[in-house]
């Protein structure tokens, strides 16, 4: 039962009254990252100029992980 955990979202007004709970956050991410205890799963690198179509997936529940948006990469 402890392997059948998932990062599903998170509520980002709790970080607005205390924000050092957003580098704790970020830090305990990729040293989990690193570890090996957090694993992700890339469904798709798209470029940046396809967010929306991105959003659509999402929306429709297409993806199985996650959409990595790339600023640097051109359709």
């Amino acid at each position: 039962m402890t392997r059948s955990q998932a990062l599903i979202g998170f509520y980002l007004p709790v970080f607005y009254d205390r924000p050092e709970l957003i580098g704790n956050a970020l830090r305990f991410l990729a040293d989990g990252l690193k570890t090996g205890q957090i694993m992700s799963h890339v469904d798709e690198v798209l470029p940046l100029s396809q967010a929306a179509e991105a959003h659509r997936r999402l929306e429709r529940r297409q993806v199985r992980g996650v959409i990595v948006l790339d600023p640097t990469s051109e359709i």
